[in-house]
């Protein structure tokens, strides 16, 4: 007698069953847009026949259907011995995971196979839109059996809904499992509803971070962690200040984590503590008064931050110029190798209430998978694997076991971030602070609805909401968002994804690496790039694959060790090392299609050592300005659509200042790149570029004349002038990148880059094309200044295939779409595949720089990013300073310069003097050979260390 049929493992099996149909390959030629088609409605009628049998509770409909699949040639298991599990990463931790780590572990397991699948972006608050949230997270559990997670994707509402699979009957029954070897608020911030979600790899803490200085200038004593509200509100008030433009600077930045001092300051948790499962509850009357206080604050000016889709990123701390008090994480106590150094840091303590937060990342298992028990043992592994914690940024691992183990940087692999770049190191004290703030840190299940006091907080700003109606109205959101999660893990059950079949080259068909450096990823555009490589792979007559990734990296012989060939949005040669690359002069010479008399200005010339050219020049990303038509028209000032020299510049912003309440010019860039292209038009060259090494000559009389007239339009209002000069070790820099990312247009001008960030804004970087005109910067008669890097692509000297590369290169170098950047060859910028896509008046401004680009009198200033020789990294340090004194303190100009200038030589001496680096030094001997810069720089000026 046969044993009854279990619903749920027959629709597992079922669920298998098509798992395996659609990855089998298209039958019967079907285009590859059917095949998907009928790929979905295969699975939407599987699961509806699924639902009407389980309702039904005929077992006999049920097994009739698996016979059908079966007749069918569908099998209900998976085929053959191979397991094959899926892992998802963010895109930017893509690299963490490293070869050498897979390896290892499928040695652990024979027979499983480990494969890196890329998430998506960030899940949101569920407080933000539970819906837009549950939707995320579905979509993420089905793209992996093994899904990376952290304080911020991980919630109540997901694990409610049903789309993580709880580790507890996996852990419990795990004798190898030691849980007291994790520090128990990591152990505790994965728990909770009486199930484990995840194992934690890597711990941070957040603290107080505060500017000592700003302390000692209000006359403060410094935080402590038995500050109350009450405390913590005065000092912001009095750490408020207002500079001479009338600007207020807050007491209090908020970096988007301000949810943690609220959760210390209120010294309890927003859930009832008698409610199984966990339930919000908002009763605490200090929840109302802290809500209050903080809407109060922000009112007054004291408490600002992130707001207006500006992005902020922070690096590092600087004691004069970080914030007087803001949350973050332990890194930003750390001390980056460099003159200055630990007495330029700033300051942490425990957040007023006595607690830390707490950041844990780590792995869950999809509710999805077919291989819980190997998705498991992934899991642990991971947890356990040393280095790994470092390599996600945490400051600690989870486990105490691995806390003293050492471990290179990538764990072998040649993949994974290279932190040797970085020299991050905490000072005994502040070691200690960590240490005592992870012992001190809130778990999660402590945290829990915390983010709905922003939302509360928002409420009151956008309806007017008093605080007590905001908690009430949030509360019972928090209490629907439940509901809505609970009724989600009874609709469509999450199923991972069949992973992607292996491709099978050809006898005579070959694989490329392709890498490019991207600062923002996943691409915007990934799409239209995998058609392309769809496309060259149809058409090429040996390449049948092309593996493409992304990586947060800009080094040429990193790059050409990992990649076949590859693409950065910078020019990589400025260093003059082309050791791990090929010339490309072979292949262009013998390619019909490229003429390099068609490749703009002087592109070509600055990708050539020793008269050969090591990089294909892609585009080009000139610095220019972005000006608010409609001011001008108010103002009735002649729109630059044709250019404009200094004095039409000038005058343009006298005219601008009755029309606007700040400064009608606004640097949105880095350094003082747009000043020395302002004094550049005005007839000045303080550093002249065009020798190697730069010319200095801050004093001749034609260049103090023009820094004079620049710097006078900052004096009197007319450029919103920040403080140039930073100490070289160590400094807060909180930098906007622009209007790429959503920054609200208000300014009349502005400075705008034609770079690869722009590809958020549309063809083009044109956003808010109705109001917004580009223009190029203006000349003088003497020089025409221009700013810009080039994006580059190269193949590597360990290429197997440097033929196949080219064209791979060549055939991305005549898509200009695939970059929102200027074409680096004039015959592409009027090409249709561009002028179909930008606006045609960006168009004429390519067409314009390109003009301007063969002119007598050029003078092409470095970009931002554009890098250089490393003797240059701190070659305007004290012209900066010159600045600096006499726009802010009124300082004589010619007085400083002077001495601006005797520093910059005697450093220039000392940089010149040291031996070339050996390029197959490793990353941390460049380092070192790096600090000797440093010393040249402190050696010469005792007052920047």
């Amino acid at each position: 007698m046969s044993k009854p049929l279990n619903p749920e493992t027959s629709f597992r099996s079922l669920l298998m069953g098509y798992e395996a149909v659609i990855g089998m390959e298209p039958l019967c030629n079907l285009a590859s847009a059917h095949w998907t088609r009928l790929q979905k409605i295969l699975k939407n009628f599987i699961i509806a026949t699924v639902r009407k049998i389980m309702r039904g509770k005929s077992f006999t409909l049920l097994i009739l259907f698996c016979g059908m699949l079966l007749a069918l040639g569908m099998p209900l298991a998976a085929q053959g011995n191979q397991i094959i599990l899926q892992l998802a990463l963010p895109q930017f931790l893509q690299d963490v995971i490293s070869d050498d780590l897979l390896t290892e572990f499928e040695a652990q397991n024979p027979g499983v196979q480990v494969r890196l699948v890329t998430a998506g972006n960030f899940l949101n608050s569920p407080a933000a839109g539970i819906e837009t949230y549950l939707e995320g997270l579905a979509e993420y559990a089905a793209s992996a059996d093994v899904l990376y997670v952290s304080t911020d994707t991980l919630s109540i509402e997901g694990t409610r809904a049903g789309y993580l699979l709880d580790l507890s009957p996996l852990s419990s029954t795990d004798h190898s499992l030691n849980s007291e070897d994790f520090l128990p608020q990591a152990w505790q911030s994965v728990q909770w509803d009486r199930g484990v979600w995840a194992l934690p790899v890597a711990v941070d803490v957040y603290l107080l971070i505060y500017n000592p200085a700003a302390f000692d200038r209000a006359g403060l004593a410094y935080p402590d962690p038995l500050w109350t509200l009450a405390d913590f509100a005065s000092a912001a008030r009095a750490l408020t200040t207002t500079d001479v433009n009338g600007e207020t600077q807050a007491g209090f930045f908020d970096f988007g984590s301000s949810e943690y001092l609220f959760r210390s300051l209120l010294g309890a948790a927003l859930v009832d503590p008698s409610a199984f499962p966990i339930q919000p509850d908002f009763s605490n009357p200090a929840i109302e008064e802290l809500l209050t206080t903080w809407a109060e604050l922000q009112e007054e000016g004291a408490v600002s931050g992130l707001g207006g889709g500006a992005s902020i990123i922070a690096i590092g701390g600087n004691a004069e110029s970080g914030p007087a008090m803001s949350i973050q994480q332990s890194f930003a106590l750390a001390n980056f190798s460099g003159p200055g150094g630990s007495n330029q840091l700033p300051a942490g303590t425990l957040l007023p209430g006595g607690t830390a937060g707490l950041q844990f990342q780590g792995f869950s298992i999809s509710a999805g998978t077919e291989y819980p028990a190997e998705a498991y043992a992934l899991v642990k592994f991971l947890s356990s694997s040393p280095g790994l914690s470092d390599r996600l940024f945490g400051a600690v691992p989870a486990r105490r076991s691995l806390a003293n183990v050492e471990t290179p940087p990538t764990q072998g692999g040649g993949r994974g971030p290279r932190f040797a770049a970085i020299n991050i190191a905490l000072s005994p004290e502040n070691q200690a602070l960590v240490d005592e703030a992870l012992s001190r840190a809130l778990a999660y299940p402590e945290l829990a609805f915390v983010d709905y006091m922003s939302r509360a907080f928002t409420l009151m700003q956008q309806q007017g909401l008093d605080a007590r109606s905001a908690l009430q109205e949030v509360e019972a959101e928090a209490l629907n968002n439940l509901n809505i999660a609970a009724a989600a893990r009874n609709e469509a059950p999450v199923v991972v994804a069949t992973p992607v079949p292996d491709v099978v080259l050809r006898p005579g068909e070959i694989m490329l690496k392709f890498g490019m450096t991207s600062f923002i990823t996943p691409l915007p555009n990934q799409a239209d790039w995998e058609q392309l490589m769809a496309q060259f792979i149809a058409n090429d007559p040996q390449v049948g694959q092309i593996v493409f990734n992304t990586a947060f990296n800009t080094s040429l012989s990193e790059m050409a060790e990992d990649f076949d060939c590859f693409y950065l949005p910078t020019n990589g040669l400025r260093g003059g090392d082309a050791s791990s690359l090929i010339s490309l002069d072979p292949f262009m010479d013998a390619d019909p299609f490229f003429d390099k008399s068609d490749v703009i200005g002087s592109t070509l010339a600055q990708l050539q050592i020793n008269n050969q050219t090591w990089a294909y020049p892609i585009n080009i990303q000139p610095e220019v300005l972005r000006y608010n038509r409609e001011l001008f028209a108010h103002a009735g000032i002649t729109p630059p659509d044709q250019g404009w020299t200094s004095d039409a510049f000038a005058d343009a912003l006298r005219r601008l200042q009755d029309w606007t309440d700040k400064p009608p010019f606004i640097p949105r860039g880095f350094g003082d790149d747009y000043l020395l292209k302002l004094i550049a038009a005005y007839g000045g060259l303080p550093v002249d570029y065009r020798t190697n090494p730069p010319t200095v000559n801050f004093t001749d009389p034609t260049t103090v004349d023009a820094i004079r007239q620049v710097l006078d339009l900052a004096k009197e209002g007319l450029i919103d002038y920040s403080a140039l000069a930073q100490p070289v070790g160590g400094g807060a820099r909180i930098a906007m990148i622009g209007a790429a990312v959503g920054l609200e247009d208000t300014d009349a001008i502005y400075t705008h880059s034609l770079n690869q960030f722009n590809i958020f804004a549309g063809p083009g970087g044109q956003r808010g094309a109705d109001s917004y005109q580009l223009a190029p910067y203006p000349t003088g008669s003497q020089y025409t200044p221009i700013s810009y890097d080039i994006g580059t692509a190269y193949i590597s000297a360990n290429a197997q295939n440097p033929e196949a590369c080219y064209r791979w290169l060549s055939e991305i170098a005549r898509h200009p779409d695939l970059f929102s950047a200027m074409p680096a060859r004039r015959s592409l910028i009027n090409d249709p595949s561009l002028t179909v896509t930008q606006d045609a008046s960006l168009i004429a401004l390519y067409n314009q720089i390109d003009a301007q680009l063969s002119q007598s009198n050029i003078i092409n200033l470095p970009a931002s990013f554009g890098g250089g020789a490393s003797a240059n990294a701190f070659l305007r340090t004290w012209l900066d300073r010159a600045f600096d004194r006499y726009v802010l303190e009124d300082a004589e100009l010619e007085a400083e310069l002077a001495q601006a200038e005797v520093f910059t030589r005697e450093y220039q001496a000392c940089a010149e003097a040291l031996p070339p680096i050996d390029t197959a030094t490793t990353m941390e001997e460049r380092i070192q050979y790096f600090q000797q810069y440093n010393l040249c720089a402190t050696r010469v000026d005792a007052s920047i260390d």
